[in-house]
């Protein structure tokens, strides 16, 4: 697993980030994952991601914080960047640091998908 790129799952509801976990450590990735913004960035200034889907309806605009925290620990990160977002919510999402965006309810196949092309 030392070879494996390294994905980092940003989510709060602890029903959905085990489910993704569960979907993601079948993919030739090595799986972390994290439930609050703290965890987040300290996951982050301890790993440089490959791959990094963020759940943008955090708790207390921790999508929008998740992102100054990492750009301002990862200012030359290459990550990809996964935004995963309700429709039914406006939130603002950054085209400098998004890959790809899932809109809920997520596709097993279609996040699968999304994964691959990152």
């Amino acid at each position: 697993m030392a070879n494996e790129p390294r994905v980092l799952i940003i989510e709060d509801h602890d029903a959905l980030r085990a489910m993704l976990f569960a979907i993601l450590r079948h993919q030739p990735l090595a799986v972390d994952t994290a439930g609050t913004l703290s965890a987040a960035l300290e996951r982050v200034s301890t790993c440089d991601y490959a791959l990094i889907l963020i759940d943008m309806n955090l708790a207390r605009d921790g999508a929008e914080k998740f992102f100054d925290g990492f750009r301002r620990i990862r200012p030359e990160s290459t990550s990809f960047i996964i935004a995963v977002r309700d429709p039914k919510h406006d939130v603002f999402i950054d085209p400098d640091l998004v890959s790809a965006v899932v809109n809920k309810p997520l596709e097993i196949d279609t996040l699968a998908d999304v994964v691959r092309e990152c």
